[in-house]
């Protein structure tokens, strides 16, 4: 009787793992995914300057959302601004094209940048000033 308990427990236990892994399908890295980053900083008169941030995000279906948002903390270079990429999964049935999707970011430049850097994946571009 005890062999059997710890046989069925070893079962459970394996079932939950397969779980785990079974339940968590991620994409692979986004990386893979998103490109063809472009940032300018315009600084032409009447207005304040603005950083611009655009880039491509392919996905295996329609109904995903990709955001860029400043990252809290920046880093401790003021010229590099840090966005971070957010990416948000379809809820509900899918069909499977692949999807192509623009993402953009502008804000107020309180000063010029040099670089942006999109994380999580530490993509860095050159910032093009117009001035």
């Amino acid at each position: 009787m005890v062999a059997t308990k710890k046989a069925s427990t070893k079962k459970a236990s394996t079932k939950k793992s397969s779980k785990k892994s079974g339940g968590s399908k991620t994409l692979t890295p986004i990386k893979k995914f998103c490109s063809n980053w472009k940032a300018w900083q315009d600084s032409m008169p009447p207005g304040p300057s603005t950083i611009h941030v655009v880039g491509t995000c392919t996905f295996p279906t329609p109904g995903y959302k990709a955001k860029l948002t400043k990252a809290v903390p920046q880093g401790i270079n003021k010229a590099i601004l840090l966005l971070k990429l957010t990416i948000t999964k379809p809820s509900g049935p899918i069909i499977q094209p692949i999807k192509k999707v623009e993402v953009r970011f502008r804000a107020k430049a309180p000063h010029r940048y040099t670089h942006v850097t999109i994380l999580p994946d530490h993509v860095t571009v050159k910032v093009q000033q117009v001035v």
